[in-house]
């Protein structure tokens, strides 16, 4: 009977080590690398992992093993602890008052074969004062109703490949839109508004999954250029195919200044909803989040939408 609890315990000190290392050293291989794919699909998991870790460390430890599981718990609970360091390094959490914008960002996935009629509903309700659309081919029959919500609308331009729509109910002083990558156009658009507290930025991304080893990298680079430009208090709502944690995702931040949300709000699958992962962010710099939530499901999407209500100002 030793034997087999011994076996037990060095089966769950096994699957400890193994989640430990994916969940402390995903993120550490860096881009450009023949692992680099595979560490970008499982870094995005660590928290997971890191609490497998744990869990496991725990059952070797009461299966006997209580010497090297007991060190085994201890670099798990190291590697906790430096992951929630990292974490709130790279956050803030939503302040409590008055919201000066609220925008919507939402993943309409182009295969989607449910009625787009829906979307004009979903604007109706929430009553954004700036929607941006990611793969909005698929809201091509319903454009003009969903634009005539607005005062300003980005057009249809680079929409059949993806591309992003852009519309707000008053006009932007100057908007563009740049090509992340050579492949795919119109992921990238920028506009910038007057407020009552001066000039502020909305800027909508898209960006490619963080695999795609040779794109996913200078996609990296390009939007963490982009938003260090921004002179003025901005937000950047998108579909960054990564957690914030990943290392991508958090390169920009680093890079940029801009923060995410202190607790992410799972986006993707959208069929898992609380129990998914956060792919798509709402980042701000020179301005605070007073509420982010998920919106848009059932309407055919494999993504949620998010609704972000802002403060302009620290």
């Amino acid at each position: 009977m030793s034997n087999q609890i011994s076996a037990v315990a060095g089966a769950f000190l096994t699957l400890a080590v193994l989640a430990l290392a994916v969940g402390m050293g995903a993120r550490l291989v860096p881009y450009g690398t023949p692992l680099s794919p595979l560490a970008r699909i499982l870094d995005g998991l660590a928290p997971w992992f890191l609490g497998v870790g744990v869990v496991c460390a725990l059952f070797a430890l009461l299966f006997g093993s209580r010497l090297i599981g007991g060190l085994v718990l201890v670099v798990a609970l190291i590697g906790g602890g430096a992951f929630l360091r990292h974490h709130l390094s790279q956050t803030l959490p939503t302040v409590v008052g008055e919201a000066d914008l609220r925008i919507l960002f939402f993943n309409v996935y182009h295969e989607n074969i449910k009625d787009p009629a829906g979307v004009a509903a979903l604007i109706d309700a929430l009553d954004p004062d700036v929607a941006i659309f990611a793969e909005g081919s698929w809201l091509i029959p319903q454009y003009d109703e969903i634009a005539s919500r607005f005062a300003f609308s980005s057009g249809l331009e680079g929409v059949e490949d993806g591309g992003l729509i852009m519309m707000a109910k008053t006009e932007p002083r100057r908007r563009w839109f740049l090509d992340l990558n050579p492949i795919w156009p119109h992921r990238y658009g920028v506009a910038e508004f007057d407020t009552p507290k001066g000039r502020f930025f909305v800027a909508g991304a898209h960006l490619v999954k963080p695999w795609f080893s040779g794109i996913a990298e200078e996609e990296i680079e390009r939007v963490a250029s982009q938003l260090d430009w921004f002179d003025a208090p901005a937000i950047v709502m998108g579909d960054f195919n990564a957690a914030p944690w990943s290392r991508g995702l958090s390169d920009v931040l680093a890079q940029s200044g801009f923060k995410a949300p202190r607790m992410p709000v799972p986006t993707w699958p959208e069929s898992a909803g609380n129990f998914g992962i956060p792919i798509d962010h709402a980042l701000v710099k020179g301005a605070r989040l007073v509420s982010l939530e998920a919106v848009g499901e059932g309407l055919g999407s494999n993504h949620r939408g998010l609704l972000a209500t802002v403060r302009i100002g620290e």
